[in-house]
């Protein structure tokens, strides 16, 4: 049971990391089902607020795994370009 969970968080982990857009969908797929659940069914209010939560989790989850994953390297560059942007956008 153990490493079977293991190897799915692994492969998850990969997933993430292969395809950042692929799991962004995920997570709006996750936000949108905690929209339409609402109202659906008696009780629809108390599962709605959990899956929308699960969303949170679940883009706090993806965004530990590419801050991990992710060379601090690129991250620096990536940061102070978009600072660079942003001073040029507002000098101009």
């Amino acid at each position: 049971m153990a490493m079977a969970l293991r190897r799915l968080l692994l492969r998850y982990r990969d997933f993430v990391l292969g395809s950042p857009a692929g799991a962004a969908q995920l997570e709006g797929g996750v936000r949108t089902a905690s929209y339409l659940i609402a109202g659906r069914f008696a009780d629809s209010h108390e599962l709605s607020e959990l899956v929308y939560s699960v969303s949170n989790l679940l883009v706090l989850l993806n965004d530990g795994i590419l801050r991990k994953g992710i060379p601090q390297s690129l991250l620096m560059v990536s940061s102070s370009q978009s600072h660079c942007k942003k001073r040029q956008y507002t000098a101009g």
